[in-house]
């Protein structure tokens, strides 16, 4: 029997689909969250783990947020552990107030049980002797982790380390194929259990598999690929002894087709080639039309600030295929390298 059970996920993004599904995108999100809900129920987790971007804008609707806010109290009223750190969609602006303020002003008045939210400033929270790092987005990362294992190395009840973070780390894959080039590089140091990260809505590994980027649970946009999933594992004496994925069910995929007769039922479709359009009755599934598939072509950007942002959507709406995208950004990154090498020189 484990002496941990938790499920992993990261970029609920409450509030994207907007442009996919209009009025039909917060009851989608409503569904992923009651999912997530019924998977933690089942398989009785101990903690659900959110690694950032609840919110996909900074400034969700009240309707947004009044629903996210439900369910976090459904959750904590069931005794499940909870959780929430913030990401950079959470961030609003420079000021350091994010969209989880109003979640962290009731947790430092102590209105929640089992809730736990990391806003600003990185936290331990001890489940069952399995201290969690919780280092949100803006923080050094490398530098907490090392932090707060000496705050922890020594207690009587030490079962397991497991930072938790958000950030695209350094070689992962966009569903795109783009390589991440981030700063965000966490090292396997041999008293972490496990790395349980946000950001990258694709999933995999780091670390040699000691590090878990979970992917997002739903598709938020026509590029996303399936699967997706959220992560659950089993851990005793220290050690994943468990690791498996779920899928949601009961939440339609996004799919890009260009092909007028063969149109999935079961899905949300973009249309992306205008043949033979006249000859047929279009479903009404079938909720954008265009000559183009470019925005499913557009290459990731990372989470952090970075020269070339921006960069990949601009030359997809120019018609610039993918590969002429990664093209400019080596190039605008090696010109931006050889500027700050003669700066520092």
């Amino acid at each position: 029997m484990a002496d941990l059970k938790i499920l992993h996920t990261a970029d609920l993004h409450i509030g994207a689909s907007k442009h996919i599904l209009f009025d039909g995108a917060i009851e989608r999100q409503h569904q992923m969250l009651q999912e997530i809900k019924r998977l933690a129920l089942k398989y009785s987790v101990d903690v659900v783990v959110v690694a950032g971007d609840a919110f996909h804008r900074s400034n969700p609707t009240e309707e947004e947020k009044n629903m996210f806010l439900g369910w976090v109290l459904d959750m904590d009223s069931l005794g499940v552990i909870l959780i929430i750190e913030s990401g950079n969609h959470d961030f609003k602006d420079h000021s350091g107030y994010t969209t989880l303020r109003y979640l962290s002003i009731l947790y430092k008045r102590k209105k929640f049980k089992n809730t736990h939210i990391v806003e600003l400033n990185p936290k331990l929270v001890n489940v069952k002797g399995y201290y969690f790092a919780c280092i949100p987005w803006s923080c050094d990362f490398n530098k907490m982790v090392r932090k707060y294992w000496k705050k922890c190395k020594g207690k009587e009840d030490l079962k397991g380390y497991i930072p938790v973070g958000h950030g695209y780390v350094r070689g992962l894959k966009t569903d795109t194929g783009y390589v991440a080039r981030g700063e965000l590089d966490p090292i396997d140091y041999d008293f972490v259990t496990v790395y349980l990260f946000g950001d990258v809505h694709k999933r995999q590994e780091f670390c040699d598999g000691k590090g878990l980027m979970c992917g997002s649970p739903i598709q938020h946009d026509w590029g996303d690929k399936l699967p997706k999933t959220v992560t659950l594992l089993d851990l005793k004496k220290s050690k994943v002894i468990k690791k498996s994925y779920k899928k949601l069910k009961g939440i339609k995929p996004f799919v890009v087709t260009s092909d007028v007769n063969s149109i999935p039922k079961d899905a949300v479709v973009k249309l992306t080639s205008m043949k033979d359009l006249d000859k047929v009755d279009l479903p009404d599934n079938v909720v954008d039309v265009s000559d183009s598939a470019e925005d499913t072509d557009v290459i990731e950007n990372i989470s952090s600030f970075s020269i070339t942002e921006g960069l990949a959507e601009f030359m997809a709406k120019k018609g610039f295929k993918p590969k002429d995208q990664k093209r400019a950004i080596t190039l605008v990154e090696k010109l931006q390298a050889n500027v700050d090498s003669k700066g520092k020189s």
